[in-house]
């Protein structure tokens, strides 16, 4: 999110939460020291004066500060006012700056132990001849089967085609992305694809035939060359998504129990476990669902960004309880989860922001509207409640 939106959001919920304070505790005749901050708030010159001097908003910044001087009571009034955790990464900006000008500190809350790994650009390829080849950002280029370069880059893996297309079209390579990790591909045929941490991909070092057919477990965005002649499948374990060119994400993680399909761009037919003769075809925003409880596919509008962010290394959630939320940060910083207290799983945020650079400040937002509380020790989160 750009400055000016964050600098215009911030400010609009900033006059609404000293409405309401005013509302409560400002008598009735008179210009409080609420009223004149209001005034202050409302003043685009001003906040824009102020904006200069701090140079740009730094959002990590502000919740430390305001995480180490903000009061107790306070703290709940404020968290109440802006909902959800990860939504307060807007409107706590400016209530940050504002509260780092109060004379009383806060204790700052304790640091964590231990901090979890980074995500990085890293996975394994399983060459057809079995042989292992570990992938970073460090270049190098090998041959696959008899006409076919695979390069590797900070980009990922390309993979193209010498002379013969179809000579290698039955080897078969794996590109395995491990927990923490993160990787790109470009098949022979131009498809870009996105795997996400967790995950699986087997795929032919070339195509051939009525179809082009890969496997996937886990997390993956695809951007599909077109070719009408030629379908793309994407086969796992609880159904298959075909299509002809279009870019669209798949998660089917095998301890999600479901299978999500999500559309960008283009036409999909989805088909559930047990549904392949009943495809459902998807349209440009929509997605598909399989469940695998009652093996019924249900079918509706999203905002694509919610579920396609991960590629543009954004964390995002919509409406996500704190366990699903903790699954999927698992698989990124490939950190243990314990929930200490089980009520904690139900709690839900929403919100979209940067990877930062460790899981620590964005634990301290859920922390700061909910009743949980956050420690890292030795690589595994714990959840508790506050006392």
């Amino acid at each position: 999110m750009e400055w000016e939106d964050i600098y215009e959001q911030s400010r609009k919920i900033a006059n609404e939460a000293l409405e309401s304070l005013l509302e409560e505790r400002e008598p009735a005749c008179g210009e409080g020291a609420g009223q004149r901050i209001a005034k202050r708030l409302r003043d685009g010159g001003y906040l824009a004066a102020r904006a200069e001097q701090r140079k740009r908003f730094c959002g990590k910044e502000a919740f430390q500060t305001l995480l180490c001087r903000e009061k107790k009571h306070r703290r709940r009034r404020i968290a109440a006012w802006v909902g959800t955790a990860a939504c307060v990464t807007v409107a706590c900006g400016m209530a940050g700056w504002w509260i780092q000008r109060q004379e009383t500190a806060l204790s700052p809350a304790p640091a964590p132990s231990a901090t979890v790994c980074k995500i990085e650009t890293r996975a394994i390829l399983i060459k057809g001849d079995g042989k292992q080849v570990v992938l970073g950002k460090k270049p190098l280029q090998t041959t696959e089967g008899n006409a076919t370069t695979v390069a590797i880059d900070s980009t990922g893996v390309a993979y193209i085609s010498r002379e013969n297309p179809h000579a290698d079209t039955a080897v078969t390579n794996v590109l395995l992305v491990p927990r923490g990790g993160m990787y790109s591909l470009t098949l022979c045929d131009g498809t870009r694809v996105w795997v996400n941490a967790d995950s699986r991909l087997e795929y032919p070092v070339a195509f051939s035939g009525r179809q082009r057919t890969v496997r996937l477990s886990g997390e993956a965005y695809f951007d599909v060359a077109p070719n009408g002649k030629s379908p793309f499948v994407v086969k796992t374990g609880r159904g298959d998504i075909t299509v002809t060119g279009t870019e669209f994400n798949v998660k089917c993680y095998a301890d999600e129990h479901d299978i999500a399909t999500t559309l960008v761009e283009g036409r999909v037919s989805f088909a559930g476990k047990g549904q392949e003769q009943h495809p459902q075809p998807l349209r440009p925003g929509e997605q598909a669902v399989w469940e695998e409880s009652s093996c019924r596919t249900t079918v509706q509008r999203v905002n694509v960004r919610h579920y396609i962010g991960w590629k543009n290394n954004k964390l995002s959630f919509q409406e996500e309880s704190l366990e699903d939320i903790m699954r999927t940060l698992s698989r990124w910083f490939n950190t243990g989860v314990v929930f200490e207290n089980e009520e904690l799983k139900a709690l839900v945020f929403s919100g979209n922001m940067e990877k930062f650079s460790d899981l620590t400040p964005l634990l301290r937002l859920f922390e700061l509207s909910s009743d949980a509380r956050f420690e890292v020790k030795e690589g595994t989160v714990y959840i508790r409640k506050k006392k």
